[in-house]
């Protein structure tokens, strides 16, 4: 049996001030799936993410979450999201503990209180993710790195059947990153959770990812990561003469 589709992009196009970002993009990600995205500067690799999760509009073409049109999907809490480039102020008020918390608003609405369950689930996250000790910590007062763990404990919160990652290690040292990916594969292979992750490394696509989709507006390669080393949209994308060095973290 095929696996179900979690994310359907069909003839997807975008456009900004008049620009096209994205071009008649038309991509299928199935349950089970850990999906890298990977692309030159301006590709629209984050414009497609934000398409995907509603975020923007597109101005041609359909997007499906879980069989659902986007328009009208209301299970939010079913996806984890982390956005790239997020920054906090010294002075913003929030603790570690109370901005994982607010991952759970999506699946306990806006103004209900707070269950035992809500709080073994925060509690659950913050030790996976190394942030017990830092939990009455105020969140403006952590290296980007650990503000970045922060997030992804918020995104899994809610133990998501989706992931969606763009550019998620920035600024976050190299012995985090390793235990960062062993937790994406226990949670691909030991829980079935599908994964998107943009990143900028292509590397990583080399020995973390089960499939790849490579963007230049338009969709110019998906499927095995191997097969694309070795293809010449490799260079097509970037430039002849490129190579992959696969490395640890």
């Amino acid at each position: 049996m095929s696996a179900r589709p979690v994310v359907e992009l069909a003839g997807v196009c975008y456009e900004y001030d008049g620009e096209r970002v994205l071009d008649d993009v038309t991509l299928t990600i199935e349950e089970g799936d850990f999906l890298g995205i990977i692309g030159p500067n301006g590709a629209g690799k984050t414009t497609l993410l934000k398409v995907m999760l509603g975020l923007l509009r597109p101005s041609c073409g359909t997007v499906r979450l879980f069989g659902t049109d986007v328009s009208r999907f209301q299970e939010w809490w079913r996806i984890g999201y982390l956005p790239q480039g997020t920054a906090f102020d010294p002075r913003f008020p929030a603790t570690v503990e109370e901005v994982v918390a607010s991952g759970r608003v999506s699946r306990q609405g806006v103004g209900r209180l707070f269950t035992q369950a809500d709080r073994e689930a925060v509690e659950h996250v913050l030790e996976l993710l190394g942030l017990l000790d830092e939990r009455n910590r105020r969140i403006g007062h952590l290296s980007l790195g650990q503000q970045q763990r922060v997030l992804i404990a918020r995104a899994l919160v809610n133990h998501p059947d989706l992931i969606v990652l763009d550019e998620p290690l920035v600024g976050v040292d190299a012995p985090s990153q390793e235990q960062f990916y062993r937790l994406l594969h226990r949670l691909n292979r030991e829980q079935g959770t599908t994964l998107v992750l943009v990143t900028h490394d292509v590397g990583v696509i080399a020995s973390e990812v089960a499939k790849l989709a490579c963007l230049n507006r338009q969709l110019i390669y998906h499927g095995c990561p191997e097969d694309f080393l070795e293809s010449e949209a490799l260079a097509k994308v970037y430039r002849p003469g490129v190579r992959i060095v696969s490395h640890t973290h």
